[in-house]
């Protein structure tokens, strides 16, 4: 087993231990303000980072994918600094939470949307 590989193991066993703290109910009771908290969160680097590559000269698909890029976050790095505080159960940690999850499944689609244009294209 290289280390690649206990990372990954370490990533799945985070999100298992703070899923099992988490109340589903709770995210969906601030469902609405997170997810405009995580499309923002989204959109904002996704831009910045295709903006930022585009002035600098990189080709149109390259900047695309250097913004996708900026978009992936860490639903497992935010739950366990929030569960180390013992601030999961506050109003204002359960949107950061909710929108944190949003942001990684939003996130995860962009990068499979981009992905598969940057394959596609170079057929």
């Amino acid at each position: 087993m290289d280390l690649s590989e206990l990372a990954e193991l370490g990533v799945m066993f985070l999100h298992f231990r703070v899923g099992l703290e988490v109340k589903p109910a709770d995210l969906l009771r601030v469902g609405p303000i997170a997810s405009l908290a995580a499309i923002l969160g989204v959109v904002a680097p996704f831009f910045a980072g295709w903006g930022i590559m585009a002035l600098w000269g990189a080709s149109h698909l390259e900047a695309i994918f250097v913004g996708a890029a900026m978009v992936a976050t860490s639903v497992g790095i935010t739950a366990q600094v929030l569960r180390s505080r013992g601030l999961l159960s506050g109003q204002s940690n359960q949107i950061i939470l909710a929108a944190a999850v949003i942001d990684d499944v939003l996130g995860l689609i962009v990068l499979a949307v981009v992905s598969g244009r940057l394959n596609g294209s170079n057929r």
